[in-house]
């Protein structure tokens, strides 16, 4: 059952200013794993991988269950009308370095 709300009351905060700066750690898609996850689902699909396109949901929900500190994901594909901004963004945000080598193995053994 759902909440039920009756009335809506003002709510405020402050946001503290003078925090240390954190460092965290940005990635942007490989290439190598955009060809890689293609060729998987290519395979599993029994088509070409030129007509296949990548599993990023799923893929975002298993990389937020196996990579601690895993602080955002980027969404880095839209709408194929989204591609006028073909500037590649970030996919990953940790506070602690991302082991790429290991998200390809892992994705090597699928």
């Amino acid at each position: 059952m759902s909440a039920q709300y009756n009335k809506i009351r003002l709510c405020a905060f402050q946001l503290k200013h003078n925090l240390p700066e954190k460092q965290f750690y940005a990635l942007k898609f490989p290439q190598e794993a955009k060809d890689l996850i293609k060729n998987l689902v290519a395979v599993r699909d029994n088509r070409s991988s030129n007509k296949v396109s990548i599993p990023i949901t799923s893929l975002n929900a298993a990389l937020r269950a196996s990579i601690p500190g895993l602080i955002y994901i980027e969404k880095i594909w839209g709408k194929k009308s989204d591609k006028k901004n073909t500037k590649e963004k970030f996919w990953l945000y940790s506070p602690v370095e991302i082991p790429t080598d290991k998200l390809l193995a892992g994705l090597k053994q699928l």
